[in-house]
C-alpha cells in the first residue's frame, strides 16, 4: 500500500489534514477521519480549502473554510485530501490536480476502519475508501480513486487514477476502469470489461462489454447513448 495510507501508521504523530472542495464528499471524509480516531489514529482536519469566495470564513461541519484551493501550493507539513467531483464534474479531481502541481506523495490515503483490503492489493496516493468497502486479491487503485460505501473491488481488478466508485458497485474480476471515470451507484460490470478513460457508468446499470472512452452508458445490460464532450 501507498506510504500515505494513514489506517496503516500506528505513530502517534499528529496527522494534520487539509481537504480540498466543500463538498457533500468533504463531509464524508470528515466522518471517516472521525472513525479513524476512535479507532486509535490521531488525525485533524485543519481547515477546508474552496474556490467558492462567499464560504470563505464560514463553519463547515467544525472546520473552517479558510481561502482558495491555490492556497494548497504554499501550504507546509500538510496532507491534502482532494475531495472535489461529482457525476456532473468527475474529471476535477485531475484538474486542480495539474494546476497545484503537489507531489503526489502530499496526497493522503484515508479508510475507513471497516473497509476490508487484500493484503496484495496496491493502493496509490489519496485513494478514499468509504465504510464497507472490499477490495480483494491483487486490486490496483490509482491515485485519488474514490470508492464509497458497500462497493466490492475483486480480484485483479485495475482502476485508474481519479475515477470515482459510487456506493454498492460491483466489479467482477479483472475488471480495467480508465483514469477520470465515474462508476455509478448499484452498478455491476462483468468480469474481464474494460472500461475507458473519463466514462460515465449510469445508476444501477450492468456493464457486460467493454465501454469506449468518454462514452456515457446505461440500462441492463449497458448501451452506449451518448458521448462526453
Amino acid at each position: 500500500m501507498s506510504q500515505k495510507t494513514l489506517r496503516s501508521n500506528t505513530s502517534q504523530q499528529s496527522h494534520r489534514l487539509v481537504i480540498l472542495g466543500a463538498s457533500g464528499t468533504a463531509c464524508d471524509v470528515l466522518e471517516i477521519i472521525s472513525a479513524m480516531n476512535m479507532a486509535g489514529g490521531n488525525y485533524s482536519c485543519i481547515e477546508i480549502l474552496d474556490d467558492n469566495q462567499s464560504l470563505w470564513g464560514c463553519d463547515f461541519h467544525g472546520v473552517k473554510i479558510t481561502g482558495p484551493i491555490s492556497l494548497a501550493s504554499s501550504m507546509d507539513n500538510v496532507s491534502f485530501i482532494n475531495t472535489l467531483g461529482s457525476p456532473k464534474n468527475f474529471g476535477i479531481r485531475k484538474v486542480i490536480t495539474d494546476k497545484l502541481q503537489l507531489p503526489k506523495e502530499r496526497y493522503a490515503t484515508i479508510l475507513h476502519p471497516s473497509a476490508v483490503i487484500s493484503k496484495s492489493s496496491t493502493l496509490e496516493y489519496g485513494v478514499i475508501l468509504y465504510p464497507n468497502v472490499v477490495v480483494m486479491a491483487n486490486a490496483c487503485l490509482g491515485d485519488q480513486v474514490i470508492v464509497l460505501a458497500n462497493s466490492v473491488i475483486n480480484h485483479d481488478v485495475r482502476i485508474e487514477s481519479y475515477t470515482t466508485i459510487a456506493s454498492g458497485v460491483n466489479l467482477s474480476g479483472r475488471v480495467c476502469v480508465g483514469p477520470k471515470s465515474y462508476i455509478g451507484s448499484g452498478s455491476s460490470i462483468k468480469e474481464d470489461v474494460q472500461v475507458g478513460k473519463g466514462a460515465l457508468v449510469g445508476i444501477g446499470s450492468v456493464v457486460t462489454q467493454d465501454v469506449d472512452d468518454n462514452s456515457v452508458v446505461v440500462g441492463n445490460p449497458a448501451k452506449k447513448i451518448s458521448f462526453i464532450k
